[in-house]
């Protein structure tokens, strides 16, 4: 009997490379599912705050004397007032600010270049540069009677319909500008110097703010100039060196017109002169 219950205590073999499993196992295993999904949560809730603080990038606050156009997908959809206005978040949609109250705007293209010292200074106080009017640096117009005139100008205006700038202008002040000096040219070439100092500022303003407001119209733009004013200096400013230039271009004209009459004199002479100009310009022209 000792013998049989021997034998079966060790007719079966032992697996030594399975161990068998413990309770420290079984915690590891626990513990990494509780981290992924304590991680998962996390990852979810930080997802779910993302996508609330970009939904909230939509909202906009619209302050007085300002309007807010709407678009979407670059399209303008409408327009909002003041107070809180939402629309679909960059780059989806967009709510474009435009300030509606009546601005200035001062231009000084038509004004000469002004040392530090010379600001403030009437006119005829002041030193006019050696080498005479220097484009890119000294403004003027150019009146009817060929007479340069400085003076500044300053607009008021208002945009009426933000949809139409936003759509159409860009820039208020960029186009403002060209638009008011086109029309001052095209204004001061049709009077005389003498006649825009003595006559009433108001008939000068009236055609510029007419030509100008004629010309945004035209492009629909929005804007609308309510009041145009225009300011020369006090005194009367020391002349340019604008003749000696003149009279230079007249002594080459002279030349010239005395160097076609000796050619006219000789026919021959030309006649020569003109085929080997041809000969020469034959090659170029192909």
């Amino acid at each position: 009997m000792d013998e049989h219950s021997h034998e079966h205590d060790h007719d079966h073999e032992h697996d030594d490379n399975h161990p068998p499993l413990d309770g420290r196992t079984d915690q590891a295993a626990a513990s990494l599912a509780g981290a992924l999904h304590a991680s998962f949560r996390l990852l979810t809730v930080i997802m779910v705050l993302v996508g609330v603080a970009f939904l909230l990038t939509g909202f906009k606050s619209i302050q007085p004397n300002q309007k807010g156009v709407k678009k979407l997908f670059g399209r303008i959809i409408g327009t909002s007032g003041e107070g809180l206005a939402y629309v679909w978040p960059f780059p989806v949609g967009e709510i474009e600010v435009v300030k509606t109250q009546a601005l200035n705007l001062k231009i000084d293209d038509f004004w000469m270049f002004e040392k530090p010292e010379d600001v403030g200074k009437p006119l005829n106080a002041r030193q006019t540069d050696s080498e005479g009017l220097r484009p890119g640096m000294d403004g003027a117009a150019l009146t009817g009677d060929q007479n340069l005139l400085h003076f500044r100008l300053t607009c008021n205006y208002f945009i009426d319909n933000p949809v139409h700038y936003v759509s159409n202008a860009g820039d208020a002040e960029e186009l403002l500008r060209a638009v008011i000096c086109q029309a001052t040219i095209h204004a001061a070439a049709h009077r005389t110097g003498d006649g825009l100092i003595r006559e009433p500022a108001e008939a000068f303003q009236e055609e510029i703010q007419r030509l100008a407001q004629e010309k945004l119209d035209a492009i629909t733009c929005g804007i609308t100039i309510r009041t145009y004013c225009w300011k020369t200096g006090t005194g009367r400013l020391k002349p340019f060196r604008v003749r000696p230039v003149q009279h230079s271009h007249r002594q080459g004209q002279g030349r010239q017109g005395q160097g076609d009459s000796r050619r006219g004199s000789n026919p021959e002479r030309n006649s020569r002169q003109g085929k080997r100009r041809k000969t020469r310009i034959h090659p170029l022209a192909g």
